[in-house]
């Protein structure tokens, strides 16, 4: 009962998050959270079509990569999910 109010089944479809998810994993995301720097959220377009992301920039930063670093607002900012 409690799955469809706070927990929804999510299946991985795709290598994007390959190192942490792999295709056919299948995560349990949480419905109502703060979202967070380097959080992974699943969202779904009008189309139907599920994506499962990184979250990297917040409301009002400026994100750029550049020479394999990422910078949030001009600080180079470590990718801890990396190593």
């Amino acid at each position: 009962m409690l799955r469809g109010f706070l927990f929804i089944p999510v299946p991985v479809e795709g290598n994007s998050m390959e190192n942490v998810l792999k295709q056919g994993d299948m995560v349990v995301m949480e419905k109502f959270s703060e979202i967070r720097r380097f959080d992974i959220v699943v969202f779904q377009l009008a189309d139907g079509t599920i994506y499962i992301k990184r979250v990297i920039g917040l409301p009002g930063e400026n994100v750029s990569y550049q020479n394999d670093q990422l910078k949030i607002n001009g600080k180079v900012v470590k990718e801890p999910y990396l190593t």
